[in-house]
């Protein structure tokens, strides 16, 4: 199995607390960061 794609939501509420949210998980209304990694494709 290879992983060729993943993607992460950042947020930071107003406590300074660092949240990851992953794959289909929603930030919760209050704004975040997505992050998405993809694997470089091989000649």
């Amino acid at each position: 199995m290879q992983l060729d794609e993943i993607e992460l939501t950042v947020e930071i509420n107003g406590e300074g607390q660092v949240k990851l949210l992953g794959n289909g998980i929603k930030a919760g209304g209050k704004g975040g960061i997505k992050l998405t990694f993809k694997r470089k494709p091989e000649n």
